[in-house]
């Protein structure tokens, strides 16, 4: 395995919403990066301009891996949105909680299609359970996420010593997002003027 790291503060496509026109990646990057879905690094030359965690050997690392899936990952969410895909400090599991809460009625799906990602073996398996969760984010508001960490979690996903933490903290970060949100209380229910809705949180 090439031990090979990263070099800090490494600039990545979906770092450039600062030097987008009106925020977003053109169309026609977003169409070559989706082309990355299902295939292997390196398989698409259009794909090579994208990557900065080629080797020098043409060798298939974690990192190329990784940086990869995340690249067309990145593409799928980024379809049609108006806002940067990209949010530092928001974690995956984060957004697909909150999508929890709010989308009662699918539930089930979502809770099975989740249980499937975070049971992969490979990160070829849990890109493709990951393009199925990504995709019922879109339209959804505030579903914005860190693709930073996405990439690193699929560098370290076959990697036996770490990928036991991963898979702990995307599903706490997904079964415990409706506790962070603050019930009503009862004086507001009560004393609520008549016609206007009571503790209803901001989200």
């Amino acid at each position: 395995m090439n031990e090979r790291r990263d070099v800090p503060g490494s600039h990545r496509f979906w770092h450039g919403a600062g030097e987008w026109v009106g925020g977003c990646p053109p169309h026609t990057a977003l169409v070559t990066l989706r082309m990355a879905v299902g295939r292997q690094p390196g398989a698409v030359p259009a794909l090579w301009p994208y990557y900065r965690t080629l080797d020098e050997a043409g060798r298939i690392t974690d990192e190329l891996w990784a940086e990869h899936i995340t690249l067309g990952l990145f593409a799928i969410h980024q379809r049609s949105r108006r806002v940067p895909a990209h949010a530092s400090g928001v974690e995956f599991a984060t957004v697909l909680g909150r999508l929890r809460v709010h989308e009662v009625s699918s539930v089930g799906g979502l809770d099975r299609r989740f249980a499937a990602a975070v049971t992969s073996n490979s990160r070829a398996e849990v890109a493709d359970h990951l393009r199925s969760l990504i995709t019922r984010l879109h339209g959804v508001p505030r579903s914005s996420f860190d693709y930073d960490q996405l990439y690193r979690d699929l560098r370290d996903w076959e990697r036996p010593g770490l990928v036991p933490d991963i898979r702990r903290r995307w599903g706490a970060r997904f079964f415990t997002f409706e506790r962070s949100i603050s019930p009503p209380s009862a004086a507001a229910t009560i004393d609520a003027p008549s016609g206007e809705p009571a503790g209803v949180p901001d989200q």
